[in-house]
């Protein structure tokens, strides 16, 4: 059979080599194209959420039962105060000593300036258009309709406009008088009130001095206080005394220098000062209500002061009442003041424009029409149609919301500047005894000056972390302390040192890191290992995406997208678009979207494209196509 079959290919050669070739050519295309068959990629994606995003470090260590802690300045300065002694026991948080806080107050001044004018700008802006600037609106309207109904004008039109520019100057005239007369006025009217808040804040601040001591020892009542109720009412009341002496002593000097006949912008100032001085007395009184309200709570007939602290109360007690009455009237003197500054140049701005439109209205009368002019006039017409149809509706909301972006930033810059100025109170960072206290009043010190040690008795853990992590930790950064030896027990803690100096060893320099921790737990020991998140920055109410959904191209940084989407898997063949991104924050699974996106927006997370042979899943890789960008932004990657 076989020789058959040989005898038959011989014979039929070519043949036979031309249907071996058709078969293989046939074959090799139906693999090939069972190959080549791709499935349409499949998207995973994840809307854009808003919520809280933290980045924190790690590191691991050990518990201590007792700590020795360095104490040291976050700011440079002069020592005003130093408050307790050598070896003294202080509790947790205690003020050790005060370093010069003048530029730190005035900074804090500043912003709150700042704060409480961008709100007068968004008072301004919620108010109703005055009937003035309608006027002026309308009136700017007509005669916008006059002169494109008369591009060939008369001498009546001529008079007309005449007119009109009469009277532009004549209201500009009228509103710099009453504005000027309004100015005046008003700061007149808060001079009047800083001349009746100096007849009664130095009699409160009399008050205060003889409930704290007498001319010998100012002093001297002090300590009879403390040993009737907790030393925390007089040293708060001690601490705000000083501090309103201080204010009030300045105001004192310069309201020594004034008459009603000085510069109003000096007399406006004054209002200020004094507001801050009224303030801090009452705040000094308030204190001391809050002691004297302790101490009649207790017995205190037998004590030496008895006397003396029946006879403050009913002072106080008036003064209080004082007190809050001068800060109110100095306040809405100042409110006054800060509003007509701010409202006046609106006013005159306004008729300032009335005036010069009503000149050039004039003057292009007199010039004669062309076909510049009636393009011109029709354009004005229509420009004065928006602007009184604006005026009527009212402030336009992205302009409200621009504002109170603005009052967000104010309000940001006023919370780091008080966060600022307590940095200027030297706290004790746990409660323990206070040795090696070697600086006094007025001696310099500067951050990583030691000005004292801290032995304290509460449970702390030590971590060491490396020089690229110490870098990203502060003081009072918070902690997430979990222990190997006790399951499920996880608790909060703070940073309260750092070393200033690392610790070398085969090459790697680490830093030790002392964390107090908020509780304390009987199962927790000294030598326990621990480990600890520790929490360096923290962002509320973000917009945040999953981390595989950030992608980046030439350093710009995007997500891919499709158009009208709400699913969360989508299988098509159409190109993803891509849009650019701000980012923040970042950590193990979320970024932060600082711009370019919204709350809800679809973005993909994933992507998956299979074949009959093979799957590929991808979830960060940059991929080509045309990117979104916003105005003023790269034209592609």
């Amino acid at each position: 059979m076989f020789k058959k079959i040989t005898k038959l290919i011989g014979k039929r050669k070519k043949l036979f080599l031309l249907l071996v070739v058709i078969v293989f050519v046939a074959g090799a295309w139906t693999i090939k194209s069972q190959t080549n068959k791709i499935a349409d990629p499949t998207y995973t994606l994840a809307a854009v959420e808003s919520g809280t995003i933290s980045v924190s470090i790690n590191g691991s260590g050990q518990v201590y039962g007792q700590d020795q802690i360095e104490i040291t300045p976050e700011v440079s300065g002069k020592l005003t105060k130093v408050l307790i002694s050598d070896n003294e026991e202080v509790a947790e948080g205690q003020v050790i000593a005060t370093i010069d806080s003048t530029s730190a107050y005035q900074t804090v001044r500043s912003a709150q300036a700042a704060l409480d004018s961008a709100r007068l700008a968004l008072e301004k802006l919620k108010e109703p258009a005055s009937t003035i600037s309608l006027l002026q609106t309308r009136n700017s309207l007509a005669e916008a309709e006059r002169n494109l109904a008369k591009l060939q004008p008369t001498e009546d039109d001529i008079t007309e406009a005449q007119k009109t520019l009469d009277q532009a100057e004549r209201d500009l005239e009228e509103i710099q008088l009453t504005t000027e007369q309004e100015v005046n006025s008003t700061i007149d009217s808060g001079y009047n009130s800083v001349v009746s808040a100096f007849l009664i804040l130095p009699g409160l601040k009399n008050d205060l001095a003889d409930l704290i001591g007498t001319e010998i020892n100012q002093e001297e009542y002090i300590g009879f206080y403390n040993l009737l109720v907790s030393s925390s009412y007089t040293e708060k009341l001690l601490t705000d005394y000083y501090q309103a002496e201080n204010s009030l002593d300045t105001a004192w000097v310069d309201y020594l220098s004034s008459s009603q006949s000085s510069d109003r912008d000096f007399k406006a100032d004054l209002a200020e000062q004094t507001l801050d001085a009224a303030i801090a007395i009452s705040d000094a009184v308030n204190d001391a209500q809050n002691l004297l309200d302790s101490l009649n709570t207790v017995d205190y007939s037998h004590s030496a002061v008895a006397d003396h602290i029946d006879e403050m109360t009913s002072i106080i007690s008036a003064d209080v009442s004082q007190a809050n009455s001068v800060v109110s009237s100095i306040q809405n003197s100042v409110d006054s003041i800060d509003r007509i500054n701010l409202s006046a140049p609106y006013d005159l701005a306004d008729a300032e424009e009335t005036v010069e439109e009503a000149e050039q209205a004039l003057a292009e009368l007199l010039a004669g029409p062309d076909a510049d002019d009636l393009a011109s006039a029709e354009e004005s017409v229509a420009e004065k149609t928006q602007q009184l149809t604006d005026l009527e509706a009212g402030t336009d909301e992205n302009d409200l919301r621009d504002q109170e972006l603005v009052i967000e930033q104010k309000q940001n810059t006023l919370t780091a500047a008080y966060e600022d100025l307590a940095k200027y109170l030297i706290r004790a960072p746990a409660a323990g005894v206070v040795t090696s206290l070697s600086f006094k009043r007025g001696d310099s010190v500067s951050t990583g000056t030691t000005v004292g040690t801290l032995i304290s008795k509460e449970k702390v853990a030590i971590v060491s972390l490396n020089e690229v992590d110490i870098a990203k930790i502060k003081i009072g950064d918070k902690a997430i302390l979990t222990f190997d030896a006790i399951e499920d027990l996880e608790i909060s803690g703070r940073v309260i040192s750092t070393d200033l100096i690392g610790t070398e060893s085969q090459g790697v320099v680490t830093y030790d890191v002392h964390i107090l921790f908020d509780s304390q737990d009987e199962n927790i020991r000294p030598g326990m290992s621990v480990t600890t998140d520790i929490i360096t920055d923290v962002k509320t109410n973000t917009l945040m995406v999953a981390n595989s959904a950030v992608k980046n191209s030439n350093g710009v940084d995007y997500v891919e997208t499709f158009d009208e989407v709400s699913e969360t898997s989508i299988t098509t063949t159409e190109t993803p678009k891509k849009i650019q991104i701000e980012i923040g924050l970042s950590n193990d699974t979320q970024t932060e979207i600082l711009s370019g996106l919204s709350e809800g927006d679809m973005v993909i997370t994933k992507t998956a494209s299979a074949s009959a042979s093979s799957s590929k899943t991808t979830s960060s890789s940059s991929q080509s196509g045309s990117l979104m960008m916003g105005s003023g932004g790269p034209p592609g990657f």
